[in-house]
């Protein structure tokens, strides 16, 4: 192989790390929002529960 085409191919390599490395760190950033969301809902769940007992509790007094 000469080292012009040796050179091309790293250079191509280099690029698909790089297109890698990129995409790795848009979903570690995805999870990131994902973690967030979820905590955010199960906040929501938890209030909700909270206003269903207490109505639970003024029907049954």
């Amino acid at each position: 192989m000469s080292s012009d085409r040796l050179s091309a191919a790293l250079a191509r390599a280099e690029t698909a790390c790089e297109r890698i490395d990129g995409a790795m760190a848009r979903i570690e950033k995805q999870s990131e929002r994902d973690d967030a969301l979820r905590e955010d809902v199960r906040a929501a769940l938890a209030e909700l529960d909270q206003l269903i007992a207490a109505r639970e509790n003024e029907d049954a007094a």
